[in-house]
Formats: structure tokens, C-alpha cells, sequence
């Protein structure tokens, strides 16, 4: 690859190098938000990057936005395991740690070790992760009204109670939501139906 990507993830902002052809480093800060990713693209272009080889952390789930929007673009994406640079890093006997530091690490991994391509999930089974995410959210809002309910005062029952009752139906919808998306969908309902065949 003539270009050479590196991403450190945090949940605000992602700090970027990138690796030009002759060997070159550039540094970049960008928000970890949609308008950031166009900010990302808008200063790859500014290089002339055509064709690009990247290189991130699974940092918690915010690595996984990034991830999809530079596969999206055709760009050839790698995902790491955090210890896996950590012992590159120590191997190679840096020890400061920033996260303009931990971009460039993130290069020098990929290009010595050529990490195998991380592979995008399709557009329904995003969809069908961000209604299970949501899914579990409410059910988590849920448990926590609940919790509260015995021990609160008078005064704000019913409000609880009131949010109880439009928590339960919300849960009901994005389970019909679920279903409804799997069953649409030949792949997840494939994929279902193998799960299902499963005992226990």
C-alpha cells in the first residue's frame, strides 16, 4: 500500500498518522463523529490517497463508526487487539506514551506485521445491531425504574410508574422491529434459523 493509516480511538476524537509513500509522517486530530470522518476524508484527499491500508485498536465500541466508514470508502481496514501494540511498542522500545505516539506505533505495527483485513459488517446487520443495542438500553432503563419503584415517595409513583408503562411498549416495539428486520432479510434469517437449531 502506498499509504499507511494509523487511528488511535478515543471515544471524542480520533488522533491520526498517516504514513506517505516516501516514508513521511503526517499528523492529524479529528473528532470520533460523522463531521470528523468527512474532515478525515476531506484531508486524505488533500494527500492524494488512493489507495490506503488502516490500522486501529478495538478501543470499546468506539473504534467500530470509523472502522465501517473508511471500509465503506474501499479502504483496506485492519482492527487490533490493544496488547498486541502494546507489545510491539515495548519491543520496539518506545516508552511515551501519548496518542499522537500511539498513532504512529499504530503505522509502524502495520506495516511490520501486516494485520489481516477486518471485515465490515453488511448494512442489515448494522441495522439490526443498533436495534439490539437500543433494545438492550431500554431493558436497562427498565430495571432501573423498577428497582426504584418500592422505595420512592408518593409524589413521583406515578411518574414512574407512567414511564414504566411507556418502557414496556417501547421494548415491545423494537422487538417486533427485530424480528420484523431479521425476517426480511434471507442472510440474518439464515443465520437465525442455524441459532435456533442449536440445543439449550
Amino acid at each position: 500500500m502506498s499509504h499507511v493509516l494509523g487511528i488511535d480511538v478515543a471515544k471524542a476524537k480520533l488522533d491520526v498518522a498517516l504514513q506517505l509513500p516516501g516514508g513521511k509522517l503526517r499528523s492529524k486530530v479529528v473528532e470520533n463523529t460523522p463531521a470528523g470522518f468527512a474532515v478525515l476524508a476531506a484531508w486524505l484527499a488533500k494527500h492524494e490517497v488512493r489507495e490506503l491500508r488502516v490500522c486501529m485498536e478495538a478501543t470499546g465500541t468506539y473504534w467500530e463508526a470509523v472502522a465501517e466508514f473508511l471500509a465503506d470508502a474501499g479502504h483496506r481496514v485492519s482492527v487490533v487487539n490493544p496488547a498486541q501494540i502494546k507489545a510491539f511498542g515495548a519491543a520496539s522500545g518506545v516508552r511515551t506514551k501519548t496518542d499522537p505516539v500511539d498513532a504512529r506505533l499504530i503505522v509502524a505495527f502495520c506495516v511490520a506485521q501486516q494485520p489481516p483485513p477486518w471485515q465490515a459488517p453488511t448494512p442489515a446487520l448494522r441495522e439490526l445491531r443498533a436495534l439490539v443495542l437500543r433494545r438492550q438500553a431500554l431493558d436497562a432503563m427498565r430495571t432501573q425504574e423498577r428497582n426504584r419503584l418500592p422505595v420512592t415517595r408518593e409524589n413521583v409513583h406515578s411518574g414512574i410508574v407512567a414511564h414504566l408503562t411507556y418502557l414496556e411498549q417501547a421494548i415491545t416495539d423494537i422487538e417486533a422491529a427485530i424480528h420484523t428486520k431479521i425476517d426480511n432479510d434471507p442472510g440474518l434469517k439464515a443465520q437465525a434459523a442455524l441459532l435456533d437449531s442449536i440445543p439449550g
